[in-house]
């Protein structure tokens, strides 16, 4: 099974939230070249979200866009090139199910997408399992 297929084989949706054109045209490329249908869009229930937070984002800012996600157990890789050392435990704290320093290669990226979506696959199993 390709890394980018669930287990129906239907390809994995990933929301790409960044308005940052070119990063999200490279980010789309690279998923879907590893079989992940990449959406710009909110079309249909994705199963994983990757926000692009800005250097200026505050943790109260970015919870408030989380809360959404969240509430939908829909987990969300964070990117972010904020350059300060507590950057990456704010988005934490923030709710942010990973974190990606930005700049980051493609093998990067898709390490913790799979990290996003197995610990939202165990997280599913473990309520089904009760």
């Amino acid at each position: 099974m390709d890394a980018g297929t669930s287990r129906t084989s239907r390809p994995i949706r990933i929301l790409l939230l960044t308005g940052q054109s070119e990063l999200r045209r490279m980010m789309a490329a690279g998923l879907r070249l590893h079989g992940y249908q990449p959406l710009t869009a909110s079309a249909g229930q994705p199963q994983l979200a990757i926000l692009h937070a800005g250097p200026d984002t505050s943790p109260a800012s970015l919870s408030a866009e989380l809360a959404p996600w969240r509430a939908q157990g829909v987990p969300v890789l964070v990117i972010s090139s904020g350059s300060e050392a507590g950057c990456r435990q704010a988005c934490l704290d923030a709710g942010a199910s990973e974190y990606l320093a930005m700049p980051f290669e493609l093998d990067t990226l898709l390490s913790r997408v799979q990290a996003c979506l197995g610990a939202a696959h165990a997280g599913s199993q473990a309520v089904l399992s009760h």
